[in-house]
This record gives C-alpha cells, sequence and structure tokens, in this order.
C-alpha cells in the first residue's frame, strides 16, 4: 500500500467535524461515565479487523470472491466493510438517546450538534418530535443504506428512494454490505424493497446533511484504508460479474463467505468494545490525523489479541506426532488406533469419520489422533459431549493431551470449557488462572505467564456461551455446537467463525434424540461447508442415522456405502469426487468381553434390594454394584429403601443424580471416581487389598459422565444401545489392562415390573423417559436372545451392533398389539419431534431459496421470513426437548443467617448471605452458584410461588437464576420449605418432591 494515504487528511470541510457524534459510552463508570466519539470507534473495529485477518491466512483465503485484487487490498476491502458497521450511528435518531443514565455526559454533546450550522436543523426536530414510541431505526440497517450510497451513488435520485433491481440485490457488496449491518443480529423485514423514505424516517435519519455527513465518515475510512488503492466504483465494477446465486439458490461457497463475514465483523466490534480495550476519546481537535490514529490502533489491537490469545494454531504444530508422546501411558496402540493414524496423512479436504467401536477399546484416544492430522487450513478443535459432567472429565483429558502433544513447549495455548456450569468446574478454573480478590466479576483476566505451570489457559473473554467457540481449544456439551443452526438464537454466524476450520469430535452421538438428531444432521451439512474434520464416536449407530450422516456432510455430492462388519470405521472426504470407504478393524479376538445378562421381573422396590443383597453376600461382601435407574424420584425411593433396611451401612451407599446442589454433584464425582476408578483399583492390586464394598445408585449419569468399573451391573428397562452402554461399565478393568487374561462374564441384572411378554414400564418411570417402542423391543430381543431362560451370554463384539441394528429396524412382522401402538404412537412422535426441528434450524446452505415473491433477498431478510412462516409451530430456543431448566439457589436459614449448601449438603461455614446489599464478592457468588440445582418449572406450580428473583444489581453471573430459603431441621439433618408439603433438601437425598411422575431423568 502506498505510504501517501498515510498523510491524508479530508478536503474540502473540517475534519474535527467528523468527531460531532458519540459512539461508546463507558457503562463500568457510571459515577463518572465517559464517550468515546464514533469516527474513532470505526477506526477501533478496522484496528481489530485488520490483526484478526493478519492472523488468520486460511479465513482470508475464503474470500475468493475477492482474490482478484492483491492480499493487502482484499484485507483492506473487508476491514472497511466492517468497520462501517456503526456509521448509521451519525443519525439524529441514534444521537439523541435519551436514557436518564446518559443524560449528563451527552448533554454537551446535544448542544454541539444542535448547534451545528449543516446539523442542528435535523437534530433538534427529532429532539422536539421525539417519544418512546416514536423509537429510530436500527443504526446497523442504516449503515447499510450508507454503504449502498457509498458503492452506488448514481441509482439515488432528488427524493433519495431507491429501489434495487434484482441485479444489484444479487451483487456481492450489496450482500456483504447487508451482513456489516445485521452485526446486532436484530431481526428486520422488507429492508430489500426500499432502502431509504419508505423504511426510515426521515427524522431519525435526518436530512441531506446527514446523509453527507454519513458519506464523508465513509470517505474518511476508505482514504485510510484503501487511500492508494482502487476506488470504490472501480471496486464495484470489477466485482460486478461474481454471482452470489446460482440460480434461484444461494452460491453456497458465497453463503458461507457471507456469514464468516458476518461473524468476523461482529466479533471484532464485540473486542473493539470490550470495556478497557482502547481509550476512550472525546476531544475534537482541527488537527487530527486519522490515518495515524488507524496505525496507533492496530498496535493496540495486537497486543489485544494476544491478551485474548487469538488463533494461535498451536494444532499445526502437532502435525504427526507419534503415538509414544501422545498417550506415553499406552505402550501400543491397537487396530483401530493404528486405523487412525494412518488416516491422519490423508485428511488433506474435510473429512467425516465415523468410529463404531466397543465401550472401552479407545475410540476417544483414537479420535484424538485426528487433532494431529493438522493442516495449514486447520484452526483448532472442538470436542462435544452430551452431558457437562462428560464434558468436565474429557476437559482433563484433552488438557493433558495437549501438554504431551506441545512436549513442554512454553508458549501457552488456550482451551475453553464450554456449557452452562463451567465456572464452578475446579479444573476450569485451575485453567483458567484468575482466583483474584476483585469485587466486580466472577473470573478476571490475568497474565498467561502467572496462570499455571500448564502450557493450557482459558481467557476470560472467551469464557462465555456467544464467544466460547472462538478459542483455539474447546471442550463442552454437544448444545454448543447445536445452537449456531438455530434460527432463533442470536449470532449464530459467530459461532460459525468459532468452529470453522476445526476438528470437531462428538463422542457419544447415539445418545442424541430425534429433535436433537435433527439438529445435529443440520450442523453436519454446516459443518461440510465450513471446512471441518469431523470424528462421530459410537459403540453403535443404526444403520439409518449413519446413512443420514454421511448425506448431510457430503451434501449434494452422493455416495453409496455399506456398512461393514463391527467394529468399523466408515470415511467420508468431501471435495470434488467424494470418496466414502467403509472398512471392518478387527480387534484382539482373545480379548472379548462377555456379560450373563440377568431378565429378572420383580414386584416391588424391596425385592430389588433382596436380589442386590443376595449378589452382595455372594460376592463376600465386597466389590462395587451399581444401579441405573431411569428417573430421580425412582433412584431416591430406591436408595431409601437401601438406607433405611440397615442392610448397608452409610459408607458403602452413595447417591448420585442431578438434584444436588453443584458442589455436592462435584464432590460425589469426585468420590466415585477416586473410589471406584482406575487408580483405586491399581493401588489395591498392588496390595493384594480385597476391594470395598459400594452401592451405587443414579440415574443416567452413571451410564456415560463417569470413568469407574463396576463388579455388578443392575438396570432397569431402556433403550438397548443404553442398556450397552451401561454394561460397559461392568469390569471396565478388562480395558484399563490390556495385558491381564480375559475375566469370567460379569453379571448385568435388567429389573423389569410384571411378567417381560407384557412389562409394567410406568413404576420404574422409564416411559416416560424413553420410547415405549424401544423399551419394548429391547425386551423383546433380550428375551429372544436368552431363548426363554433367565439368563443369555452377550459380548460386545457378536451382539452389540447386531441387537441394536434390530431394535432401530423398521417394524417387522409378529409384533404384539401391545408393540404395534407402541411403534404407532413412536412415530406420531418422531413426526412431531422432527417437525419442531425443522421449523427452528438455520436452512441448509443448498436448498434455501435466494428468490422470494420473484424479488431478491439479503440471506437475513430472508431467514426473518422463515421465522414467520412455521406451520404453527413455535421454533424453538433450545438444543434439547422439554421444559427449559432455570438455576435455583437452595439457601437455609440458621439462627437468622441466610447461608449456602456446601459439598456435604449441609449449611455452609464460611458465607452468609447478605439482606439487601448488592452481591460484590466473587468468593460469595460462587458459593451461591454451587448452593444450586436446575429444575423445569412447568407442573410446580407450588414450589415457583416460593421462589425469589435476585436483585438486578447482585451480580451478572446470577442473572434468570431464582432462589429458595428454607430451614435448617438439626433433628433430621435436613433443609425444609414452609408452605412446600414434603418438599426438603436432604444432604443423603438431594432436592426431594412430593411423589408425582415429572418425567425427568
Amino acid at each position: 500500500m502506498p505510504k501517501t494515504h498515510l498523510a491524508f487528511q479530508p478536503r474540502g470541510f473540517d475534519p474535527s467535524e467528523l468527531c460531532l457524534c458519540w459512539g461508546k459510552i463507558d457503562e463500568k463508570t457510571k459515577s463518572s461515565p465517559r464517550i468515546h466519539r464514533l469516527i474513532f470507534h470505526l477506526f477501533d473495529v478496522a484496528a481489530v479487523a485488520y490483526a484478526s485477518f493478519k492472523r488468520e491466512p486460511c479465513l482470508l483465503a475464503r474470500f475468493s470472491n475477492l482474490n482478484i485484487f492483491p492480499m493487502d487490498v482484499q484485507v483492506r476491502l473487508l476491514v472497511f466493510l466492517a468497520a462501517a458497521h456503526d456509521v448509521g450511528k451519525a443519525s439524529p435518531g441514534f444521537q439523541f438517546l435519551k436514557q436518564e443514565k446518559v443524560l449528563t455526559i451527552l448533554d454537551p454533546i446535544w448542544g454541539e450538534l444542535g448547534a451545528h450550522p449543516h446539523l442542528g436543523d435535523d437534530f433538534r426536530a427529532w429532539q422536539d418530535s421525539w417519544s418512546r414510541k416514536n423509537r429510530p431505526p436500527n443504526h446497523g440497517f442504516l449503515s447499510t443504506l450508507a454503504l449502498f450510497r457509498f458503492f452506488n451513488p448514481e441509482f439515488f435520485n432528488a427524493t433519495e428512494k431507491c429501489a434495487p433491481d434484482n441485479d444489484i440485490a444479487a451483487s456481492l457488496l450489496w450482500q456483504l454490505s447487508t451482513a456489516t449491518g445485521f452485526h446486532h443480529d436484530k431481526p428486520f423485514k422488507s429492508l430489500d424493497d426500499d432502502l431509504d423514505v419508505a423504511r426510515f424516517a426521515p427524522e431519525a435519519r435526518g436530512g441531506p446533511n446527514w446523509t453527507r455527513h454519513r458519506q464523508r465518515m465513509l470517505q474518511t475510512l476508505w482514504q485510510v484504508l484503501l487511500g492508494g488503492g482502487p476506488s470504490p466504483e472501480e471496486v464495484r465494477d470489477a466485482l460486478a460479474p461474481f454471482q452470489t446465486r446460482q440460480g434461484i439458490y444461494w452460491d453456497p461457497a458465497f453463503l458461507v463467505e457471507l456469514l464468516l463475514f458476518a461473524g468476523h465483523t461482529t466479533v471484532s466490534d464485540w473486542i473493539a468494545s470490550k470495556n478497557g480495550a482502547f481509550p476512550f476519546r472525546d476531544e475534537v481537535a482541527p488537527d487530527i490525523d486519522f490515518a495515524q490514529y488507524f496505525q496507533k490502533s492496530v498496535v493496540q489491537a495486537d497486543r489485544i489479541l494476544d491478551e485474548l490469545m487469538w488463533t494461535g494454531h498451536h494444532l499445526r504444530r502437532i502435525h504427526d506426532v507419534p503415538w509414544s508422546t501422545l498417550f506415553p501411558e499406552y505402550s501400543e496402540p491397537n487396530p483401530l488406533q493404528q486405523k487412525m493414524l494412518h488416516l491422519r496423512k490423508k485428511m488433506t479436504h474435510p473429512t467425516l469419520i465415523m468410529i463404531e467401536g466397543p465401550m472401552g477399546v479407545g475410540k476417544t484416544e483414537a479420535a484424538m489422533v485426528a487433532l494431529t492430522a493438522a493442516s495449514d487450513n486447520d484452526r483448532g478443535c472442538f470436542v462435544a459431549l452430551p452431558t457437562q459432567a462428560t464434558s468436565n472429565q474429557m476437559y482433563c483429558r484433552v488438557r493433558d493431551f495437549l501438554n504431551e502433544a506441545l512436549g513442554g513447549e512454553a508458549q501457552t495455548l488456550q482451551l475453553q470449557l464450554v456449557h452452562g456450569n463451567r465456572f464452578w468446574n475446579p479444573d476450569f478454573t485451575k485453567t483458567f488462572g484468575g482466583e483474584t480478590n476483585g469485587t466486580a466479576y466472577l473470573f478476571e483476566m490475568v497474565s498467561c505467564d502467572e496462570a499455571n505451570d500448564s502450557a493450557v489457559v482459558a481467557t476470560e473473554w472467551a469464557a462465555n456461551a456467544r464467544t466460547g467457540l472462538l478459542a483455539e481449544f474447546g471442550v463442552g456439551t454437544i448444545d454448543s455446537l447445536l445452537a449456531a443452526v438455530l434460527l432463533t438464537r442470536k449470532h449464530y454466524f459467530v459461532r460459525f467463525l468459532g468452529i470453522y476450520g476445526k476438528t470437531i469430535i462428538v463422542d457419544e452421538v447415539h445418545a442424541n434424540d430425534t429433535y436433537m438428531d435433527g439438529l445435529f444432521t443440520r450442523l453436519l451439512a454446516w459443518l461440510g461447508h465450513l471446512g471441518c474434520h469431523v470424528v462421530l464416536l459410537s459403540a453403535t449407530l443404526p444403520d439409518r442415522k449413519r446413512r443420514d450422516y454421511l448425506k448431510a456432510f457430503l451434501g449434494e455430492n452422493q455416495v453409496s456405502c455399506e456398512a461393514q462388519a463391527y467394529p468399523r470405521i466408515t470415511t467420508a472426504t468431501r471435495c470434488k469426487t467424494p470418496i466414502v470407504v467403509a472398512e471392518h478393524i478387527p480387534l484382539d479376538q482373545h480379548r472379548i468381553k462377555q456379560t450373563k445378562v440377568v431378565l429378572q421381573s420383580v414386584g416391588s422396590m424391596e425385592d430389588v434390594l433382596q436380589h442386590v443383597k443376595a449378589d452382595v453376600n455372594h460376592a463376600g461382601r465386597q466389590g462395587v454394584f451399581v444401579i441405573i435407574c431411569s428417573t430421580v424420584q425412582f433412584a431416591q425411593k430406591l436408595f431409601a429403601i437401601f438406607h433405611k433396611k440397615d442392610v448397608f451401612d452409610d459408607g458403602e451407599l452413595i447417591l448420585h443424580h442431578a438434584r444436588f446442589v453443584l458442589e455436592q454433584r462435584v464432590a460425589h464425582d469426585n468420590q466415585v471416581t477416586t473410589k471406584l476408578g482406575k487408580k483405586r483399583f491399581e493401588s489395591l492390586e498392588k496390595t493384594g487389598a480385597p476391594r470395598p464394598l459400594c452401592i451405587l445408585i443414579g440415574t443416567s449419569v452413571l451410564e456415560q459422565s463417569l470413568d469407574y468399573d463396576a463388579d455388578y451391573l443392575y438396570s432397569f428397562p431402556c433403550p438397548i444401545d443404553l442398556f450397552f452402554q451401561r454394561t460397559g461399565r461392568l469390569l471396565r478393568r478388562f480395558y484399563w489392562f490390556p495385558h491381564r487374561p480375559c475375566p469370567t462374564p460379569g453379571k448385568a441384572t435388567l429389573f423389569h415390573f410384571g411378567p417381560i411378554e407384557d412389562p409394567d414400564l410406568s413404576t420404574c418411570g422409564g416411559q416416560f423417559i424413553y420410547s415405549k417402542y424401544l423399551l419394548l423391543r429391547t425386551l423383546r430381543e433380550l428375551r429372544t436372545a436368552s431363548q426363554g431362560k433367565e439368563a443369555c451370554l452377550l459380548n460386545d463384539r457378536e451382539h452389540l451392533d447386531a441387537m441394536v441394528q434390530a431394535v432401530y429396524a423398521e417394524v417387522s412382522e409378529g409384533l404384539s398389539e401391545r408393540e404395534i401402538s407402541a411403534w404407532q404412537a413412536d412415530q406420531k412422535d418422531l413426526h412431531t419431534d422432527y417437525a419442531r426441528a425443522l421449523v427452528s434450524l438455520l436452512p441448509s446452505a443448498e436448498k434455501q431459496r435466494w428468490i422470494l415473491e420473484d424479488e431478491f433477498r439479503s440471506w437475513f431478510t430472508a431467514l426473518v421470513e422463515q421465522r414467520d412462516e412455521s406451520d404453527g409451530l413455535i421454533p424453538r430456543t433450545t438444543t434439547r426437548l422439554g421444559e427449559p431448566s432455570t438455576q435455583i439457589v437452595i439457601l437455609v436459614d440458621v439462627n437468622g443467617q441466610t447461608r449456602p449448601l456446601d459439598e456435604r449438603g449441609w449449611p455452609q461455614q464460611t458465607f452468609v448471605v447478605p439482606g439487601g446489599r448488592p452481591l460484590r464478592e466473587k468468593a460469595l457468588v460462587r458459593a451461591l452458584l454451587k448452593s444450586s440445582i436446575f429444575l423445569p418449572l412447568k407442573k410446580r406450580g407450588a414450589l415457583m410461588a416460593h421462589l425469589k428473583t435476585f436483585k438486578p444489581w447482585d451480580h451478572a453471573a446470577l442473572r434468570g437464576a431464582k432462589f429458595l430459603v428454607g430451614e435448617w431441621q438439626s433433628r433430621d439433618e435436613r433443609v425444609s420449605f414452609p408452605g412446600l408439603r414434603h418438599t426438603f433438601y436432604d444432604p443423603h437425598h438431594g432436592f426431594v418432591e412430593p411423589s408425582k411422575n415429572y418425567e425427568e431423568g
């Protein structure tokens, strides 16, 4: 870029006039608020966009339509468009922001604008006509209009109206300009119909003088950023031949560019607006050198991006790292892992890999091998899991993996934990490195050098729902990814920017229900367009799901592929000529795990106790006995029977489910891992000591979330794939220690109420959680496998996949009337759930129509139109069906002091909640969060009447949470809630409610 542009000063008017309008207000210092002039904010955003693009060559390369220009011009053109995002704030409608908290600071600026010889009349007119009902237009859309004028001045006549024809609406610059104005992701309609008078009230946007003022701002931005390069008209004409559509549909390649640009512009604005990022500048000086200001801002932007650890591209540094370095605790990779070591050399194009194998064979390690297949386009990775508990465990594994892979290199990298309760996770807070004594935030930024001894850290800015995926490395729930394809979630394109070009690993993918699977299938389609490698892990997938996933990822390029024998790896490469390969992976046939499955009819919970007691006595009262229930309330009732019968000591019983306060749940997680995990088992083996007796009762959290070893397993009816998942916890040491001989078959008992031919599925709560049809089919398959006997012997190679395919296959002949009725109801529910997913989804890149009513729309306008066409169904904001849960903080009154609960479920001894005062102490806020549970409030009218809302000033982390205050009953050692009969919090049982089927797991 020629240096002459750096000395540019706008001619024909006083450059200080460009500083008349304000752009940002420092809301953090309400006692002495400050403002930042608009023109400086535009250059701040330009600086962040410029600095980040310079760090992102693979992102910049995605904008292929701009490659007719030199690289530096491409960057600066995109930076100019991003900088223009807020130019619409230069309007009377925005400048007269009448809010009580900013009246004092804005009053002088209003005086300047009102007295201005050219802008004053329109500003005073808006002041006089202002009312709360007369709202100004969104400034982002006015920015779009200003950009359109800037590139197409000849299309505006004296009346200042413009109705663009289809060719203009389809132009690349018009679409990018629309994306710029949509940085707040606020819905609008018919912006493309008439860009000026019909949409924006003249009083709000101002007259011709305000129009010229906005154009001068854009001219100044252009001269500073591209002053030595092409003119706006030359850019427009050069880009005119490029089409953003294919007939009446979008060009998917351009659509990805558009959404990435929208995400990048929004993130640049967020970073530049971050409190303290850039010094606020309020002065209006006649000798301002905007080029010099921009250069200084770029230096500051680089400094900020270093603090945020923006795209370090550390993934490329572990390319082709050997197995012994990645996993020093494993001597040699097994055949499944060896196959992944081979595949990583071929992952040069976006690749989908589905790994299906028995529980415990090292699928996770095999998936992580994919991270070492880095190329120049890789931007990081994200590991998604079905639950927060599994995410917490995986976070530690990925952290350790990255530390091993980096080999102790000094440069740090960022790893975020992305789910709603990450802030109480001790492993994350240690990685975060943020235990300081400030009062403003739950966490504060600290120097990466001071965080901890690990090379893996996390920054504050990326530790929230919308920015978490921007970190180079992340672990979290699958919900974080699914939110990217929900129409109803704001800033989905920011999430697209976060996952672009990354390796995405999704574990336990079979756990998705129909609604989630609808979202996930659409997500796979977008991941293919975003150039991602995707690795899916599952014990086994129904054939239909495997075909759907391949079809979604490959898009229009379909390749048929027959499933191979189990275990297997299926690979799909998205390139000009797609390649799909399915391969059977023969594992060691001498290490096949066998399980004796006993089908046991029971009439009551007392029967369950007696059967478990008999097995305990047969085992010499030693070993681990795990009982997995369908609902929390059933688990609580069963535990109460075990607890009261004096058969087992308190130290031998553990109850684990989601109705314990968060800190107690974490304590239970640690207790199970410490008492029943691999290290404990190794310790006992070395000393020759017997394994102490432990009875572990819980819900599906025991099925997926914890790494423990069971000697006996008991389950109530669940779908066949989940039942096998549960049996995977049985004799887990078989896979922990691969050189040991194969143990005798473990025993898994499936309890069912009533006869197995016609079971009672309501007593245990199974039919409220799972598909009734799948439960009946599962029991049928197990009954067939047992051939009329009480037990059957199943292994994880021959039976697992075959039985899953049988249960999930199309309806076959010979079903009972009850099974047929359940299937019909199931199909109806599946259709409804899938419809709910469709109406909530972003359209696919290939199938979104570009023309509506014979007129072109921007992508964003078309989405608004689609949001209103919901076919009678309300689009959902959640990634899972069921009522959204509310965080409820359990507080207890002890001798007139209100306290949270601790890790034992007892009143805290350290913290007291101050009455009537804001909660400023971070340690107390964290204690409140740890003393909370999550409950959907539908059907809980009595409980809702007793819940209280935190004050707005209490703390941002408590926004949306409610609290429930109870009384500590010393005699019963539990919390009671006056006015709520049979509702209490018990340290042994958790939060207990009246006996009702709330249909929750």
